[in-house]
């Protein structure tokens, strides 16, 4: 396991746990090629490089695409992008990932997680808004969710320890942390949740107000 951060900036580092063995590399004002290059060259003098079969990327948003993982292809990687303008923050460093890692390991198989994709099941009336129907046809303006690899996650890990099939559970998850989303699963599947068009909604977070009367912005700014 590892984390890289501060990327492009200065005090840039990864930070790599093989074991109980915990390295840190400095990057300078390295980014993602530097990161990702480091950790080649530390799984490679640790023999590991060449078990790797397959490479897997968290991508925040799948838009109305993308209702499961997929393999990555040119096809994937256009429609991801025609996200970036509803998920700025996050898809473009996603897309760069995926870009690197394509440059370091150009013969394996790479897969996009989507965080969306767990809540492509939610019904209309939980999906729209109360807004004119062109916003969603024009501007993608929908309730998308997110946390969906972790909601996904824990309703499999509860059907396992109920030892009840999947089928027969109504849940409500909680995704607890910095970020925080409820979810209501129906047999598997997301039937609702408490973010939104982006991940502001819903919960009290630590850098998000959840939700809030929408008339406080103007109120404030005036």
């Amino acid at each position: 396991s590892g984390l890289a951060e501060k990327l492009g900036g200065e005090g840039a580092e990864i930070s790599i746990r093989i074991g109980e063995q915990k390295q840190a590399h400095s990057l300078g004002n390295g980014g993602h090629t530097e990161a990702l290059a480091k950790l080649v060259e530390v799984l490679n003098a640790q023999g590991i490089l060449n078990k790797i079969t397959a490479i897997g990327h968290r991508v925040v948003h799948g838009g109305s695409y993308f209702s499961d993982s997929a393999v990555i292809t040119d096809e994937i990687i256009a429609k991801v992008t025609e996200c970036n303008v509803i998920a700025p923050l996050h898809n473009p460093a996603n897309l760069l990932g995926i870009e690197v890692c394509t440059q370091q390991f150009p013969n394996l198989p790479q897969v996009a997680v989507f965080d969306t994709a767990f809540h492509a099941t939610m019904p209309q009336y939980a999906a729209l808004y109360a807004t004119p129907r062109s916003w969603e046809k024009e501007h993608h303006v929908r309730r998308y969710g997110f946390h969906g690899t972790s909601h996904r996650y824990i309703t499999e890990k509860t059907a396992e320890l109920l030892d009840k099939p999947i089928s027969d559970l109504n849940i409500i998850c909680a995704h607890m942390g910095n970020g925080s989303s409820i979810c209501a699963i129906k047999g598997g599947q997301s039937m609702a949740t408490s973010m939104g068009f982006t991940p502001l909604p819903g919960l009290i977070m630590g850098t998000r107000s959840g939700d809030i009367d929408p008339a406080l912005i103007t109120y404030m700014a005036e």
